[in-house]
């Protein structure tokens, strides 16, 4: 499986994310890894780390993430049915 990885709340701002989601889809990539549990990112994680969901979806990439429970609950996240898309709470 070939993919990418994108990471929120670091040095790489959310539009940066999207241009790279973007590149990769028009180069066939259909797969993206997330870290939602990364203890040194800054504040803006928890706002970006929803809208790259929310563009990982609209792109229709598969999702692969890494999260613990609490992440799970503190992003307001759901799991929709077993083969349904993560999704965050609007």
């Amino acid at each position: 499986m070939l993919g990418i990885s994108v990471y929120a709340g670091l040095d790489i701002s959310l539009e940066d994310n999207f241009r790279y989601l973007e590149k990769a889809k028009k180069l066939g990539i259909k797969n993206v890894f997330l870290s939602l549990h990364i203890p040194e990112t800054n504040e803006s994680f928890f706002e970006e780390i929803k809208e790259l969901i929310l563009k990982i979806n609209k792109l229709d990439f598969n999702l692969t993430a890494d999260i613990s429970k609490k992440y799970f609950e503190k992003l307001n996240l759901h799991l929709g049915h077993l083969s349904g898309p993560i999704l965050p709470d609007s």
